[in-house]
């Protein structure tokens, strides 16, 4: 089970690294999805189109969207 999860978390982390503009993400933050506008993978954020918004997020609260 360990195994999984940290496997789990490593594919995560890969996948944060690839984030680039247009993609879809989740936000469990905000309960809904949001595209990404800008990234700045050096300090690790993105702009992220939520609605009318539009919200800097640190990359680690985003989730690829399903």
């Amino acid at each position: 089970k360990e195994n999984r999860e940290a496997e789990a978390r490593q594919k995560l982390a890969i996948a944060r690294t690839q984030f680039k503009n247009g993609d879809w993400v989740e936000i469990p933050k905000f309960g809904q999805p949001g595209q990404i506008n800008r990234v700045d993978q050096r300090k690790k954020v993105a702009m992220v189109q939520v609605g009318l918004g539009q919200w800097e997020m640190p990359l680690d609260e985003l989730w690829p969207k399903k």
